[in-house]
């Protein structure tokens, strides 16, 4: 797994300077632009990877591909939306100078390798095939066995999950936002995948990965009962944590849809005043 020290290091590393970046924009223009709710989220954030990467679930996932799926899980479905919810591109270009405000925004978000690396395309495709493929059982078993490779899959999981949520949260500045409708689509395709690919790890018959399966056979319990337990985790921490979402992005259409009716009459009363 990732060594185990090097991870409340790198942590520790995020939240100084996140931390340091929001002093010097709550210094330079006002607490307002980075309220303190984002800093819990983003916080949060980074107590969950500290949680999913070291310690006892760290070491647990050496030994049992359900702890594994878990750490998996909450990397993609718990820490990266809340770290998105904390808008670290947005601090990070808030806390820089003018200059460079208007050099790292125009490499971001205008240049055309950040409207393709911030496009909901890009990031939906990216997070699906990061998330089937490393559920192949030679990719698999390559990454457990390999601690670079670990390391690797990990940070991609972390990645392209951000990413993924960034079209869906919003907060941070992109070159394109999805409506709501999109939103529900973009959802419903994740929790698809996520669900699909856990049916397949509790319908099979036999174990996918050997790894797992040497590892069963040294510790002395079933492979196959652990896999599937990992698939049922998959599905449904897929449903738990996304169908809530689904269901706010609805009532933010609804009430979208009620304030521009609200606005619509308003102007129509206007008209027959004047």
């Amino acid at each position: 797994m990732i060594a185990t020290a090097s991870v409340p290091f790198s942590l520790t590393a995020v939240a100084l300077g996140y931390t340091a970046a929001v002093r010097l924009i709550w210094l330079r223009r006002g607490p307002h632009l980075v309220p303190p709710a984002r800093i819990a989220c983003f916080a949060l954030g980074l107590v969950v990877l500290a949680a999913a990467l070291s310690g006892p679930l760290d070491d647990g996932a050496d030994e049992r591909f359900s702890l594994h799926m878990l750490q998996h899980t909450m990397l993609i479905l718990v820490a990266a939306p809340l770290l998105v919810l904390g808008t670290p591109v947005t601090v990070l270009v808030l806390a820089l100078s003018a200059e460079h405000r208007r050099r790292t925004t125009t490499a971001l978000l205008r240049s055309p390798a950040g409207r393709v690396a911030f496009s909901p395309s890009f990031a939906l495709a990216t997070f699906l095939v990061v998330l089937c493929g490393s559920h192949l059982p030679g990719i698999y078993d390559a990454a457990v066995a390999h601690q670079g490779l670990h390391a690797l899959e990990h940070l991609a999981y972390l990645f392209t999950a951000a990413l993924f949520w960034m079209s869906v949260l919003g907060g941070d500045p992109r070159p394109m936002r999805l409506g709501h409708p999109a939103r529900l689509l973009y959802l419903f395709l994740a929790m698809t995948a996520m669900a699909l690919i856990g049916v397949a790890l509790t319908m099979t018959s036999s174990p996918f990965y050997p790894y797992y399966v040497t590892a069963a056979r040294d510790r002395g319990y079933s492979a196959l009962a652990d896999q599937h337990t990992g698939g049922v985790l998959m599905w449904t921490a897929g449903m738990i944590t996304v169908v809530p979402v689904m269901a706010a992005v609805v009532l933010g259409w609804l009430a979208e849809d009620e304030r521009r009716t609200v606005r619509l009459q308003q102007r129509q009363d206007l008209h027959h005043i004047l």
